[in-house]
């Protein structure tokens, strides 16, 4: 499926005649980093450069700390959080993947160190410019501002979102992040939009079907300047 899923991906972006790069919202294997180099031939059927994120399979587990757990991942692609500009548009990739010692758990979680370097990483943004971020696991769920914390969402949902949320509004964002296995668009605050996507292997590779019915796909991306407009491709 992944084979088929870069080769449509490589017909939408020559079908559409304009340039194009690719982003992956994490999750990239589940688990095994041997499969990386499998996961980098078969994307490179796309013919696109990829920027990745770190999804919560990507961690490296049962390590001592926190720190620990990125080592995979920044082996075969770099820092596990950066950030980049394409045309008008600056993209910022984080990991909010918080691996907190202890067997395979983590929390959806933004350290200090990584929210300072991207605060003085949008102080060379002006205001009111398209910014893009791109996490694993969504700082949104449906009616999570009504709720009160609760530990059992913790790995589901970003804890400190209000912090990320604070830094971008100056600008305009969008958000796209993945993690649960659907679909979903949602405005947490008037200045951003997250699209929150479901991944290629829908339910682990057992179904072409994600939990919300939708058929295995992804999303594209169009800015004209720096206005954005998108739509799922099946």
């Amino acid at each position: 499926l992944l084979a088929r899923a870069a080769d449509d991906i490589r017909a939408t972006a020559e079908e559409a005649d304009r340039p194009f790069h690719g982003i992956c919202v994490g999750d990239l294997i589940a688990g095994d980093h041997t499969f990386y180099p499998q996961y980098n031939e078969t994307m490179a059927r796309t013919g696109l450069a990829f920027r990745n994120a770190m999804g919560n399979h990507d961690m490296k587990l049962w390590g001592r700390s926190h720190e620990t757990s990125a080592a995979a991942f920044e082996a075969m692609y770099g820092p596990a959080y950066y950030s980049y500009n394409v045309g008008e548009v600056h993209y910022a990739v984080l990991n909010d993947n918080y691996y907190i010692g202890r067997d395979w758990y983590y929390i959806g979680y933004l350290e200090e160190r990584q929210l300072a370097w991207l605060e003085r990483d949008l102080a060379c943004v002006a205001p009111g410019s398209t910014v893009v971020v791109a996490i694993h696991i969504p700082t949104a769920f449906r009616g999570k501002d009504g709720q009160p914390f609760d530990y059992a969402k913790a790995a589901k949902t970003l804890a400190n979102y209000k912090a990320l949320h604070r830094l971008l509004e100056p600008y305009r964002a969008h958000i796209l992040s993945a993690h649960e296995h659907y679909n979903e668009n949602y405005t947490p605050v008037p200045h951003v939009f997250e699209h929150v996507h479901a991944p290629l292997s829908t339910l682990f590779w057992q179904t072409p079907l994600s939990m919300d019915g939708i058929p295995a796909g992804y999303g594209v991306y169009e800015f004209d300047g720096d206005g954005l407009t998108w739509y799922y491709k099946a």
